[in-house]
């Protein structure tokens, strides 16, 4: 399960983070890929897409806490913490309100030596819709050197 609100839950049905895509509780497709590239050459961290990048070896099963995740990936060149982090905490209400989970990578050397490393996620549009067939829209910003996708739910025609 990657943890988050209820009415916006996305979940790994699979032991490991990249055996299957991620679902909606219902069992629709909700797609959440993440990719790493070490040294020039890619690898998935979580989903099955694209299908010719191979998986960087997750090490076991994720530990579960009540407000995180924890996958731990390492080959011999790099160990990576994937962590998803939902701030449930009912002392403050404004955080615990929001449909928000955070995702955090850490990126440590396992040989001692540095690597180039670039970190790569994605958000399917599926996820703006309750089933696949809804017509959707899409916009790009951009905020100073950051630019961002957006994507939502087409407006009914009445």
């Amino acid at each position: 399960m990657i943890p988050g609100d209820p009415y916006f839950s996305v979940w790994s049905r699979a032991t490991r983070l990249t055996d299957d895509r991620t679902r909606r509780w219902t069992d629709q497709p909700m797609s959440l890929n993440s990719l790493i590239r070490v040294d020039g050459l890619a690898y998935r961290l979580m989903g099955v897409d694209p299908k010719g990048v191979p998986a960087l070896p997750q090490q076991g099963m994720a530990i579960v806490r009540p407000t995180r995740l924890v996958y731990q990936f390492d080959d011999e060149r790099v160990t990576v913490t994937f962590t998803f982090m939902t701030p449930a905490f009912n002392d403050y209400l404004d955080t615990f309100a929001r449909p928000v989970t955070y995702l955090t990578w850490t990126v440590r050397s396992a040989d001692g030596r540095p690597h180039a490393v670039a970190l790569y996620d994605s958000v399917s549009s599926q996820l703006a819709v309750n089933r696949p067939a809804e017509s959707m829209v899409w916009k790009r910003e951009t905020f100073g050197p950051l630019a961002a996708m957006g994507v939502g739910k087409a407006a009914a025609r009445t």
